[in-house]
């Protein structure tokens, strides 16, 4: 058996160009998931988030008594961000971004991730609602 002589495939020859050598290509290009950079969020309200007290649902601030009226609408506030970030589909856990919003001055998805032990992609969603609604309780808490 005689092996044939690369000059007996023209394709292959235009393919491999003026060099006679075919590019290395890596093999798995296209199929894996591609993993993108952590994107941090400062969490400025942290402490103001700290100050309240969901329990009783009448928590005390360092600048006085904040009514019961007013936790009700923080409480809002990460209902909304909650939903909106979920898409229409199963909305996210108001407790869980709440702890998210009180403990970590910086938020990113792989932070996320490992304090909450969740998949990539429930991460990616909780940081997205705490990304919607940080401006809305600073513009709340600045108000009152």
């Amino acid at each position: 058996m005689t092996t044939p002589r690369i000059d007996d495939f023209p394709l292959l020859m235009k393919s491999l160009g003026a060099a006679k050598t075919d590019r290395i290509r890596y093999s798995q290009r296209g199929t894996g998931r591609r993993q993108t950079a952590a994107k941090n969020i400062d969490n400025p309200v942290m402490d103001k988030m700290q100050s309240l007290r969901y329990s009783s649902l009448s928590g005390i601030g360092e600048s006085g008594e904040i009514s019961r009226n007013e936790v009700w609408r923080v409480n809002d506030i990460l209902t909304g961000a909650a939903n909106a970030a979920s898409g229409g589909n199963q909305p996210l856990n108001i407790s869980r971004l709440q702890v998210l919003l009180e403990c970590m001055p910086i938020i990113n998805t792989r932070e996320v991730r490992l304090m909450t032990n969740l998949d990539d992609r429930q991460s990616r969603r909780y940081v997205a609602a705490a990304r919607i609604a940080i401006p809305q309780l600073q513009k709340f808490f600045e108000s009152h």
